[in-house]
């Protein structure tokens, strides 16, 4: 490849990385791949242009060998530095976009082997590393294996809270440990399980903050994760319902039918309880406090049928 050709493509990728269209970091990547068919970037661009499919997998695939050799090349594979290059920030966001791609394409032992990799590089958890690996566990219904990587990891976020949860329930069913377990899931983002069952509105995304943006799209990845079972899907949307009705997340038009939902899933009662346990003045506190202080109540006595 000629000097100028390779200008040209470091032109064209400083391009496609400012644009914001779809339709033009498309255009721009398939440029560069006529010049270079297997350039990694331009590879890694145009698939972010396309849903999650085997199209965008097989781009991402064909990515990866040339990325490697660029990392072999620089003394960065296997290296605890890799981190600490551009290069090799680039290449923990091919890995990132390929695990996730594969979990989507249901190629859940090799996400899982994708997901292991971004970890080794990344002790600090500053990747979504650990949020596949917890997401591919819970799929290949791994539970015990979850909750051993849980223990481990000193990290409280929402990957590893909702696996706990679900792993937990699935494994010794509706107990003290595995309703304890629910409402530290709930902690870590209230609004999280309301996304996953749709009970609310979806947030628009143009006028949201940039952890609101992360609880929705963390609720997309576990969506399905809730509904390994029946009883697992029932568990979540009691507790949901139960905690949406006592922070009154719910349209006044809607109330009536989680009244309904509460009474086919056995909780009427132990809503009632709940309210007459609330015995502090809501208008003193903050949206924030008011949840924290809502879900310590509901952690630290039962207020769901346990077996």
């Amino acid at each position: 490849m000629s000097y100028s050709e390779m200008k040209q493509i470091e032109e064209l990728l400083e391009e496609a990385y400012q644009s914001e269209e779809i339709e033009e970091i498309a255009r721009i990547t398939r440029q560069i791949l006529e010049l270079d068919p297997e350039n990694p970037e331009a590879l890694m661009l145009l698939a972010d242009t396309l849903e999650y499919s085997e199209e965008k997998l097989e781009l991402l695939q064909r990515a990866l060998k040339p990325m490697r050799s660029m990392m072999e090349e620089a003394g960065l594979l296997n290296s605890e530095e890799l981190m600490d290059e551009d290069e090799g920030l680039i290449y923990i966001g091919l890995l990132q976009r390929l695990g996730f791609a594969l979990l989507s394409e249901a190629h859940i032992e090799e996400a899982l082997g994708v997901a292991e990799e971004i970890i080794s590089y990344d002790p600090e958890g500053l990747t979504l590393g650990k949020t596949l690996m917890y997401r591919c566990l819970v799929e290949l219904q791994r539970f015990g294996e979850v909750l051993e990587r849980a223990m481990k990891d000193e990290e409280v976020s929402p990957a590893r809270q909702h696996s706990i949860a679900i792993a937990t329930f699935m494994l010794s069913g509706a107990d003290n440990a595995s309703y304890k377990a629910l409402w530290d899931a709930f902690k870590v983002g209230p609004d999280i399980p309301l996304y996953i069952l749709g009970y609310v509105p979806e947030p628009d995304l143009d006028s949201i903050d940039e952890q609101q943006e992360e609880d929705y799209n963390f609720s997309i990845l576990f969506e399905d994760a809730w509904t390994i079972s029946q009883e697992l899907a029932n568990w979540l949307a009691s507790a949901t319902i139960l905690f949406g009705m006592l922070t009154g997340r719910f349209l006044e038009e809607d109330k009536e039918n989680f009244l309904v939902l509460m009474d086919s899933l056995g909780i009427t009662s132990f809503y009632e309880k709940a309210t007459q346990d609330m015995g502090y003045d809501v208008d003193a506190l903050d949206a924030e406090s008011f949840d924290t202080t809502v879900l310590d109540m509901l952690r630290s006595n039962v207020y769901l049928p346990l077996k």
